[in-house]
């Protein structure tokens, strides 16, 4: 539960900085439609970032334990991305293309790099005021409390 409110808390926190960015408006619009999933070793999490036209969606990655029903829905990303941490996830969309290593990369690799630019055009002064904003909500306090009670 709480890393549900963690993940709806970010990707309010990044529609809110494309909301605000024309050119970041832009390149979501390049994405409308497309799955880039994220997998991560540690914690072992895989989480598709699903672009519309107005707003991305994070979904959690759902597998089968039982033979899958004929009406679950299966989303295939466009494109999987493979890391180890949340911070190795950071440095990937500070690196520069060129010096990026690929081999994390599978699928179709435009759609990564569409993302890329995409988190890359978010203004950074906009994103900072976001940032206060959100300090000063009651989800920011009430993440905070939930954190402090389980340190």
């Amino acid at each position: 539960m709480l890393s549900t409110f963690i993940l709806a808390s970010i990707e309010k926190l990044i529609n809110t900085a494309i909301d605000t960015s024309t050119t970041s408006r832009f390149d979501l619009i390049v994405l409308t439609n497309k799955v880039l999933r994220v997998s991560l070793v540690k914690p072992d999490i895989q989480i598709d970032v699903v672009f519309g036209a107005e707003h991305i969606r994070f979904e959690p990655v759902r597998s089968a334990i039982f033979e899958p029903k004929p009406y679950d829905l299966i989303t295939l990303p466009d494109c999987t991305l493979h890391i180890k941490t949340p911070s190795e996830l950071i440095t990937v969309f500070r690196t520069h293309l060129d010096d990026l290593n690929w081999e994390c990369i599978k699928g179709d690799e435009q759609v990564f790099v569409n993302a890329y630019y995409l988190f890359k055009n978010i203004d950074i002064l906009n994103l900072t005021d976001i940032l206060n904003d959100f300090q000063t909500s009651s989800a920011y306090k009430l993440l905070d409390k939930i954190l402090k009670s389980t340190t």
